[in-house]
C-alpha cells in the first residue's frame, strides 16, 4: 500500500506543541512528532501522530484534516516554529508546530501560504 502522503505539495514530520501541558509538562515534548502532508487538491493540510520505526515513517491515531482556505498562517520566533489559528474563531484551538530546523520550518511556511486565509 502506497503511504497516504504519496503525491502530496510537501510532506514530513513536525513537532506539534501541546497546548495543554500543566506547569510542569514540556510544550514541546519529544513524543508530539505528527507526520504532516499538504494534498494539492483544494488545499488540504493532513496530521497523524507518527514516530520512526525500522527506517521508516509509522502512523496511528487520527487523522486531522484542516482546509487550509479556512486557516490563518502567522510564523513566530524568526522563522523556528509557526502558528496556525481557524479564521474563523481566532480564540479557539491553534495548531503550532515546528520542522527540526528554522530552514525545514521555512520550507513549510511557504508550502502552506500558497493555501492559506491569511
Amino acid at each position: 500500500d502506497p503511504d497516504p502522503w504519496e503525491g502530496a505539495v510537501k510532506s514530513g514530520i513536525l513537532q506539534r506543541k501541546r497546548e495543554n501541558h500543566g506547569p510542569f509538562g514540556q510544550a514541546w515534548h519529544k513524543d508530539s512528532r505528527f507526520m504532516c502532508w499538504i494534498v494539492p487538491a483544494g488545499g488540504v493540510f493532513k496530521l497523524r501522530p507518527a514516530q520512526h520505526k525500522d527506517g521508516r515513517v509509522v502512523v496511528s491515531g487520527i487523522e486531522e484534516v484542516l482546509d487550509l482556505r479556512e486557516w490563518e498562517l502567522s510564523p513566530k520566533d524568526n522563522g523556528a516554529k509557526f502558528v496556525l489559528t481557524p479564521e474563523a474563531s481566532p480564540g479557539s484551538s491553534r495548531i503550532s508546530l515546528r520542522g527540526s530546523s528554522v530552514e525545514e520550518t521555512e520550507g513549510w511556511v511557504a508550502a502552506l501560504s500558497v493555501y492559506c486565509a491569511g
